[in-house]
């Protein structure tokens, strides 16, 4: 009896090759430009030739891992919150950027957006809500953007500096604390995909670096100075508070977390993701005083804020306040 072995050599992937594969089959490193359509009550994907340049817009940034529905889905898919905004007359268009919030900073997110609107620039000064990384995606705007004016912002859990990093050059913690947050499916896949080689991956993640207080992409942000910049901004903070998680051993799973997330972040005020005091920086831009009800962190945790346990109306206060500087 003859056996007869065939060895082939094959290269192995590195961890980046890994990850980006897997994030690409999940749709995280497009750059998609959206439009609200409120008798659809839902965002269609559209180019510069299908928004209106002279219409008075919001722009709605998202948050890491996420999309424009896994942040704000519950503004339009629970609630009537767009669509009233736009029936008020405060909004004439609604716009959103999904965009890659992993491999490239958001300086490139930027230039990518200015990029689908052509370069042609909006003629009426734009409000907008950045949530967690995506309020780093809207200071850059504000900074570099050639199609944008913003007059108008607003933080929700802005991801400023994630304290994990400084803490341990590394992911992990950070993974395993959104994957408690996160719902079973394609996210929380990828997170454990970006687990298993978040160490060697960590220096080339361009995206998740801007969160990092310590990299050169964010301090680039919240060092930069321009002292003709008059977009104003508020900032909406949110901490965990035990009552947030229903009685039983989830509890006590999630007291135990919450309690290792302390010790990472150095404070006890925190929603599990970024500490409360940096949610709450507004540099580069000149900060707003919050409206009353706002100036208190909301009892939320971090993916579940905006729609869920931050109240709409407090939003709404916020994304229309009007011009005053805290002084």
């Amino acid at each position: 009896m003859v056996i007869k072995v065939l060895v082939f050599k094959r290269r192995n992937s590195s961890s980046h090759e890994v990850i980006k594969r897997a994030a690409a089959r999940l749709g995280l490193s497009r750059h998609n430009l959206l439009r609200y359509l409120p008798e659809s009550s839902g965002f269609v994907d559209v180019g510069f030739n299908r928004i209106e340049p002279g219409a008075k817009t919001l722009l709605l940034l998202h948050g890491t891992f996420s999309s424009t529905a896994g942040t704000f889905g519950d503004l339009y898919e629970k609630a009537d919150f767009l669509s009233s905004l736009m029936a008020a007359g405060h909004f004439e268009q609604i716009l959103a950027l999904d965009h890659d919030t992993i491999f490239v900073s958001p300086e490139e997110n930027v230039s990518r957006f200015d990029e689908i609107l052509c370069d042609q620039q909006l003629q009426k000064p734009v409000r907008a809500i950045g949530f967690s990384r995506g309020a780093l995606v809207l200071k850059q705007m504000t900074m570099s953007s050639h199609t944008v004016n913003i007059e108008h912002g607003v933080t929700v859990a802005g991801a400023n500096h994630v304290g994990y990093f400084s803490a341990l050059r590394g992911l992990k913690w950070l993974l395993t604390a959104m994957r408690h947050l996160s719902p079973p499916g394609p996210t929380r896949t990828f997170l454990s995909t970006l687990a298993q080689h978040s160490d060697k991956a960590l220096d080339r993640l361009e995206g998740l670096r801007a969160m990092d207080g310590g990299s050169e992409i964010n301090q680039r942000i919240l060092q930069y100075e321009d002292p003709n910049s008059s977009t104003t901004l508020i900032p909406i903070t949110g901490a965990f508070h035990p009552e947030l998680v229903t009685p039983g051993w989830r509890r006590i799973t999630r007291r135990s977390l919450n309690a290792a997330i302390c010790v990472l972040l150095a404070t006890r005020q925190h929603d599990w993701v970024v500490a409360v005091q940096e949610q709450g920086r507004a540099e580069p831009l000149r900060p707003m005083r919050p409206p009353d009800g706002l100036d208190q962190p909301i009892r939320g945790l971090h993916t579940r804020m905006v729609g869920d346990q931050l109240d709409n109306a407090y939003l709404k206060k916020a994304l229309l306040s009007e011009p005053c500087s805290c002084g």
